[in-house]
């Protein structure tokens, strides 16, 4: 487990997040405040820049969009 410490401004790869536990507000900078609580589910699309806060302990189940992260976890051939 772990948490994200840093600052609330995020540029997000593509993901599905469910949270489990606490308070999500994204504050795109395209305008509007979203916020989203324990069972909601959402869908943060790819380039989303802006707000990310965390107010309180928060949890989370993530699927993230995997092309952005292809071969970051490939290993070379000895």
């Amino acid at each position: 487990s772990g948490a994200w410490q840093g600052p609330n401004r995020r540029r997000a790869v593509g993901k599905f997040i469910t949270i489990l536990e606490g308070r999500l507000i994204l504050t795109p900078d395209s305008g509007g405040e979203f916020e989203y609580k324990a069972g909601d589910s959402l869908i943060v699309p790819k380039g989303y820049v802006g707000g990310w806060d965390m107010p309180e302990r928060y949890r989370e189940l993530i699927v993230v969009d995997t092309e952005f992260m292809q071969g970051a976890a490939e290993v070379p051939d000895s």
